[in-house]
């Protein structure tokens, strides 16, 4: 079976007749913006395994920081679809959060 780059790998006894395709894909980090809401909160709502909490309160802590920390990541020429969110919120900062109260 073909390796990684096209070479036969000898090593390879698992061989079940399927191809693998190369896809290149090129993300882009960018600052969250208003219209990102929905894509960071379906991110944020499982961090409490499925039970009902304020995602949307943090999801719109996530966008106030906007510019100074976080990152959401779209594929590029893809604006409107949202592959990961990267943030970092202080507890201290934000304890008139619902959200972050039901986090601890």
């Amino acid at each position: 079976a073909p390796g990684l780059h096209g070479e036969e790998d000898e090593g390879d006894s698992d061989n079940d007749g399927s191809d693998f395709d190369e896809l290149q894909v090129d993300f882009d980090f960018v600052n969250p913006r208003e219209e990102d809401f929905h894509g960071i909160k379906l991110f944020v709502k499982d961090l409490l395994d499925g039970e009902e909490w304020d995602a949307s309160g943090v999801a719109d802590l996530i966008l106030e920081q906007s510019g100074a920390v976080g990152s959401v990541i779209k594929v590029v020429d893809q604006p409107d679809d949202l592959y990961g969110v990267v943030s970092a919120l202080s507890f201290k900062r934000c304890t008139k959060s619902e959200g972050m109260r039901q986090l601890r």
